[in-house]
């Protein structure tokens, strides 16, 4: 899909966007981060698109991290900082700039936070709204929510996400890495081992 859209200076953002989708619908993580850093390091935060490709790459990076596929050093901070909006911070009285919390709108970095039961609350939300969206982020919703409950170890709950988001999406490779990692996660290992 990127591949047609024609190259240039007004097109390049579309384009990256594009791939970075792409690769993270296959569930490539560590390469949807990696060329959204690069697009973001390119453009610079005077170009036109640099907030959407920071919201972008805070995102990838976040699914990245809960994936594993990426070391937490370095990475949680610069897709915190990636999420936050020029609304997430105050100037106090005092002279302190106040910041927000960047996790607010993302279930998957509150799991990151230790947060697991507000990423669950979170991430339902997600799938109602998804819901009336896209199959495509209907079903990534989905998968975020089978993470979040995974994170409160109710694996069948996980589960059951999975299979729904396969019900409305059949073969998406995001699924099946979701499937994977709910699989060989501690709640799941426990799980089988007291059957």
């Amino acid at each position: 899909m990127a591949d047609l859209i024609p190259e240039g200076p007004q097109s390049e953002p579309y384009r990256t966007f594009a791939r970075v989708q792409s690769l993270e619908a296959h569930a490539d993580d560590a390469a949807a981060a990696a060329v959204a850093r690069a697009y973001l390091d390119r453009i610079g935060p005077s170009h036109p698109a640099w907030d959407t490709a920071r919201a972008l790459f805070g995102e990838v990076m976040v699914q990245a991290l809960i994936m594993g596929t990426v070391p937490l050093a370095d990475n949680l901070a610069a897709a915190e900082e990636a999420l936050r909006k020029p609304g997430d911070a105050y100037l106090h009285p005092s002279g302190a700039t106040i910041r927000f919390e960047s996790e607010d709108d993302e279930p998957l970095l509150m799991v990151l936070h230790g947060n697991a039961a507000k990423a669950v609350r979170a991430a339902k939300r997600l799938v109602d709204i998804e819901k009336r969206s896209s199959r495509a982020g209907h079903a990534d919703a989905l998968c975020t929510f089978a993470l979040c409950v995974c994170a409160v170890g109710d694996i069948g709950a996980a589960r059951e996400a999975l299979v729904a988001a396969e019900g409305v999406l059949p073969g998406r490779p995001r699924i099946a890495a979701t499937r994977a990692r709910v699989e060989s996660s501690p709640a799941a290992t426990m799980h089988l081992e007291d059957r």
